[in-house]
């Protein structure tokens, strides 16, 4: 009995995909590397609200991590994707089939270079607005009517914004950056538990100083 339980203690929990209600895609470029970069922000926030669930990422069966988050009235999928920013939408349609869900039941969690920094919007449908990753989901699941929640990053001024998206934020904006990751990750569970109408109400003129 004892050597059974000691071999169960070293097989490593799977994840579950049945029963969900909703996933959530945080958007990045995996790696350390990528980690701290103003592309990752909508992965920060994931991340964080993994943290104050206190809910590990584990291998997805497929080209993601994802740790289940589950309530009396909730059971949603959180995922991060092991593929680059182009190429989000592998993961993302990998996550549909798995789970069995709409892409009208995935939040899509990303950085938005016409938002400043410390404002949050959440939105459903629309175009791409040339983001890579959000192309990349519209061409696999075949539409754009999924939500969102845009995390602003701000634009640069005369600066070339594929290298602006990969670098880190500079240290003074570290402090707003941590407090805008926390509200985030709030954001994300008022979302999964009251709707997008309620968040967007709640989020969507805030402005994180």
């Amino acid at each position: 009995m004892r050597r059974n339980s000691f071999f169960r203690f070293l097989v490593r929990p799977k994840l579950r995909y049945d029963a969900l209600d909703h996933a959530v895609l945080g958007l990045c470029n995996p790696g350390r590397r990528h980690a701290a970069t103003r592309h990752n922000i909508g992965a920060m926030a994931l991340a964080a609200l993994a943290r104050r669930e206190g809910i590990d990422f584990l291998p997805g069966r497929g080209d993601f991590q994802g740790s289940r988050l589950s309530g009396p009235d909730l059971q949603a999928l959180l995922v991060l994707p092991t593929t680059f920013m182009n190429r989000s939408g592998v993961a993302g349609r990998q996550v549909a089939e798995l789970t069995g869900l709409g892409a009208d039941r995935i939040l899509v969690i990303l950085d938005d270079l016409d938002l400043p920094l410390g404002r949050l919007r959440f939105r459903r449908g629309g175009s791409s607005g040339g983001h890579r990753g959000l192309e990349s989901l519209i061409v696999e699941w075949g539409s754009s009517d999924f939500p969102r929640l845009r995390l602003g990053i701000g634009r640069p001024e005369g600066a070339s914004v594929s290298d602006y998206v990969l670098e880190p934020f500079p240290d003074e904006d570290q402090p707003k950056v941590d407090r805008v990751v926390e509200v985030a990750a709030e954001a994300i569970r008022f979302y999964l538990e009251s709707g997008l109408e309620e968040a967007a109400g709640r989020y969507n003129a805030l402005q994180v100083d």
